[in-house]
């Protein structure tokens, strides 16, 4: 059940630095791919028409937006083609860059902006919590839904008798999951597991993780049964991190 994100970067080569940090946390992120020229290309290749191909079978694409990514024809023909496939676009923009300036389309879509006179390395925790609400958004499409039989010492045959139903929704979208859970697995058991099938690109991050049904917050040592959660269910994925309860979804 776990998903992936398909990035492609834009940008002009008098930023390859920049564009090789973006390159560097894009690919530090669980669940990330990142296709760039210089990783597609070699002596020989077509070069628009291996990054036309990329381009199309990207989900994502960071554009890096200077002063001079907005002058190059190359730069400007990719976010067109990004455009009208209707692919999402994240616009990295620099600090002397204009709203004037920006391609019309992407005059209202929010921006990851630099500062004035800050590094261009502030803007790479705006862009890689972008990045986790875009994986969290992909994974939260309807899914055929999930059934927790590996949970070590659960994982018996399950059964209408055994095993609970819920519904695991999304914050972030309508998107519904229907998960079938062992009656005797505990809370944070379960959510753990949750984590892990659905957005293991948060893996990384030092959260605790219990679930929560209708504003409360279950108990981690309460089970499926004891939880006090119907059949059917709605519960979200809860993420507690030095104390703060944190709604990831």
């Amino acid at each position: 059940m776990s998903t992936s994100l398909k990035c492609f970067v834009s940008y002009s080569h008098k930023n390859t630095r920049d564009m090789e940090s973006v390159v560097e946390l894009l690919w530090s992120i669980n669940g990330v791919l990142v296709d760039h020229d210089a990783d597609l290309l070699i002596g020989g290749d077509p070069v628009h028409d291996r990054l036309h191909g990329a381009l199309r079978a990207s989900d994502c694409v960071i554009a890096l937006l200077s002063d001079e990514a907005l002058r190059s024809t190359e730069v400007l023909d990719e976010l067109s083609r990004a455009h009208e496939w209707e692919r999402c676009i994240v616009p990295v923009v620099y600090s002397n860059v204009s709203m004037e300036r920006m391609p019309w389309f992407l005059r209202d879509v929010h921006q990851i902006r630099q500062r004035e006179g800050s590094a261009f390395e502030v803007v790479l925790s705006d862009l890689k919590a972008t990045i986790w609400t875009l994986l969290e958004r992909s994974t939260a499409s309807p899914k055929e839904g999930l059934t927790i039989v590996e949970i070590p010492s659960l994982d018996r045959a399950m059964s209408a008798d055994n095993c609970g139903k819920w519904i695991c929704a999304f914050r972030e979208s309508d998107a519904q999951i229907p998960i079938s859970v062992p009656l005797e697995a505990t809370i944070d058991r379960v959510a753990e597991y949750l984590v892990q099938s659905l957005l293991p690109h948060l893996l990384e991050e030092r959260y605790v993780w219990t679930l929560e049904h209708e504003g409360r917050e279950l108990s981690p040592l309460h089970t499926v049964r004891t939880s006090g959660v119907p059949k059917d269910g709605v519960v979200y994925l809860i993420g507690k991190r030095t104390g703060i309860v944190r709604p990831i979804l």
